[in-house]
């Protein structure tokens, strides 16, 4: 076929055969990689040849080998759905991607490597060419059971194990690319043996993508979880029964220099612990935040029980550190970057990779607090007190009990008793963070900690 040889139903030529996007207003809702791969079977056309006709209508939104999922919220999300509605007149690709949340959530919401497929073995088996699709719900790590068979979502051959690429032509999908066994076979329901939270969690995931797929939903703004976040900390963060770890990541808010958009999974979270829907939280999320919580019903657990968490990485902790260190301990003394480095366990180098305004910001503060000999006394006397504090049994690491540290501060660097009361607040805070960092690093989920330290 030649461009230019299809009309839409409203009697206007388009570029491309005029098909329209499969499952609209539901959670079995198609996904933009199913109806590209679906577009390829009906023109015949190579891939690289329609990616080239979207890219002359933005600057490579489509990459010639692009390998995750093309529904992601990523930057060029909108550049990508009015590129394949002006080639083929149809309108709502949107609803097969997450447009509606790509200034709300992460582009890692799907929390899994999407250039690789996940299937249902059901949909593959029964597979029409005129009416079935590749449900974008699919792509969620978190959704177990198909929403329309209710049998496990998989994401390899059941012969050999192997995975199979996002990109993989029509005419090839349903076969193994390794074995050539079927893809698709008879699976047996598990919503009946789903715990309660775990079918919970499906129907959350589809609420989700039900929303994504509403053509009437416009996109929601980008501050919308930062409110939910904030109203929460106002209205519930002076409780007893906080959780701990959503006590810290409260406290910890105003260290952030931005807030961080989360994933489906922290989304899940926030949910389960106020007694709300995650429609609620992106949708209304001061009211989601203000209603009564179910933190008692959580008291024994500092997370959820969802799998596959990943621990805060100790390059995240140091720079949530010096941007502490900057905002707390820049009008009164700031330690040597070598000796938070050293207690971060890493190099510079890498530290200059990850978060180089940071480094350079702090080297330039550090510098401008006197002449080379003055930071020299005030090192001795930062180390002085450091190894005070280890000394120190821990009920008496207060500011009111360090009065007697002030004076061997004083006189080990021979600087000012105010200098010296300075430098001893700044050590008990070092102090307390690397004790924190290091109890976090061993227990704190990274999808806890998607907020300050519940978000990334």
């Amino acid at each position: 076929m030649k461009p230019g040889h299809f009309i839409h139903p409203t009697g206007h030529w388009t570029i491309l055969p005029p098909l329209p996007l499969r499952g609209i207003g539901t959670s079995m809702v198609e996904s933009l990689d199913s109806y590209l791969t679906r577009l390829l079977r009906v023109t015949g056309w190579p891939q690289h040849a329609i990616r080239q006709l979207a890219n002359a209508r933005g600057d490579m939104i489509f990459t010639l080998r692009q390998e995750g999922a093309l529904s992601a919220p990523t930057k060029v999300l909108n550049q990508r759905i009015a590129a394949l509605e002006a080639l083929t007149g149809q309108q709502h690709f949107r609803c097969g991607t997450l447009w509606a949340l790509s200034q709300v959530v992460s582009i890692k919401a799907y929390g899994r490597a999407t250039k690789y497929r996940r299937w249902c073995p059901r949909c593959y088996l029964d597979w029409e060419e005129h009416r079935s699709v590749e449900a974008l719900a699919w792509e969620v790590a978190l959704l177990e059971a198909c929403p329309e068979h209710g049998c496990s979502l998989v994401d390899a051959c059941p012969k050999c194990g192997a995975t199979q690429p996002v990109q993989t032509p029509d005419a090839i999908r349903r076969v193994c690319r390794v074995c050539h066994a079927l893809l698709g076979w008879t699976a047996p329901r598990i919503t009946s043996t789903q715990s309660p939270f775990e079918r919970w969690i499906d129907q959350q995931i589809c609420s989700l993508i039900q929303l994504c797929a509403d053509p009437q939903q416009g996109q929601l703004p980008e501050k919308t979880f930062a409110t939910f976040f904030d109203t929460l900390s106002k209205c519930h963060g002076h409780r007893a029964d906080l959780p701990s770890a959503l006590r810290v990541s409260l406290r910890m808010r105003c260290y952030e220099s931005h807030a961080r958009a989360p994933t489906f999974r922290t989304l899940l979270n926030f949910a389960a612990l106020q007694g709300c829907s995650v429609t609620d939280i992106v949708t209304s999320p001061e009211s989601a935040a203000s209603a009564e919580p179910l933190f008692g019903f959580w008291k024994d657990f500092d997370r959820l029980p969802l799998d596959g968490l990943d621990v805060v990485s100790k390059e995240r902790l140091l720079e949530i550190g010096l941007e502490r260190l900057l905002d707390e301990a820049g009008q009164l003394y700031l330690p040597p970057l070598a000796a938070v480095l050293d207690r971060a366990g890493i190099v510079e180098h890498d530290a200059r990779r990850e978060f180089p305004e940071l480094m350079r910001e702090y080297k330039v503060r550090y510098s401008s607090q006197g002449s080379g000999a003055a930071l020299k006394r005030m090192n001795l006397a930062f180390n002085s007190a450091m190894r005070g504090l280890h000394d120190l049994d821990p009920t008496w690491l207060k500011q009111s009990m360090l009065y007697k540290l002030h004076k061997h501060v004083m006189r080990a660097g021979g600087i000012s008793i105010e200098m010296a009361r300075n430098i001893c607040k700044v050590a008990l805070m070092f102090h307390r963070m690397v004790r924190d960092a290091q109890q976090r690093r061993k227990t704190w989920p990274r999808s806890i900690s998607e907020h300050t330290m519940w978000s990334k």
